[in-house]
């Protein structure tokens, strides 16, 4: 369940990166992006925002406006958030999953965006190629359900954010464990680094389904 969405403190950027109550932790649990009837000539005015959604198990680009009739409720499923600002700028993010909701407050519609996982942005050089990892995993999934395409979409759609999270970090970690590159030790320390967070913080079970069983 979506849980507190408004009021947030409103940032010059347009937008902002938070923690959720419950997650005490440096990753950000929650993103808020208010899109504005009439330009406000700020740094950075969202005009457009688009998810990945699930509909009935089946999965739809969404593209928010200031103007467009949107449900006030969705269930976002993994995959890039992307904040398109009136010059055209754009600010990508990545989530695993979560529940939005839209509200209009007077000239403004917030779009919040809170799940269970962190939504990760691209600002960090191990971040940005645990993404990669993790859009690299996905696009092979799907051509591996190429035949049966429904059964990707069901299968994204379904998974909990925080329980395919999990299995990313494991499956990337495990996949570069024998790499001793310098950026591959890098991206070992990250991923060792969130996993030892989760197991400390998150209190998840000690087996959660590994990710080609979970996509």
């Amino acid at each position: 369940m979506v849980e507190s969405m408004i009021p947030f403190h409103r940032h010059e950027l347009g937008y902002e990166f938070s923690s959720t109550i419950q997650h005490g932790q440096n990753d950000h649990t929650r993103l808020d992006v208010t899109l504005h009837l009439t330009p406000t000539e700020k740094h950075f005015d969202p005009k457009l925002v688009f998810f990945l959604v699930s509909d009935d198990e089946e999965i739809e680009h969404l593209t928010i406006t200031y103007n467009g009739l949107q449900k006030n409720k969705y269930r976002v499923v993994a995959g890039l958030v992307r904040i398109q600002d009136r010059k055209g700028k754009v600010v990508f993010a990545f989530t695993f999953g979560g529940d939005l909701q839209i509200e209009k407050e007077g000239q403004e519609k917030i779009c919040t965006l809170i799940s269970k996982a962190p939504i990760l942005q691209f600002n960090r050089p191990p971040t940005i190629r645990f993404i990669v990892e993790v859009e690299i995993f996905l696009a092979k999934r799907r051509a591996f359900w190429g035949s049966t395409p429904d059964e990707f979409e069901k299968r994204l759609a379904s998974v909990e954010p925080h329980i395919l999270y999990k299995a990313c970090l494991e499956y990337i970690l495990e996949k570069f464990i024998d790499s001793f590159r310098e950026n591959s030790m890098h991206l070992k320390y990250y991923l060792q680094a969130k996993l030892h967070i989760l197991h400390n913080e998150h209190k998840l079970p000690g087996y959660s389904p590994p990710l080609r069983e979970l996509i």
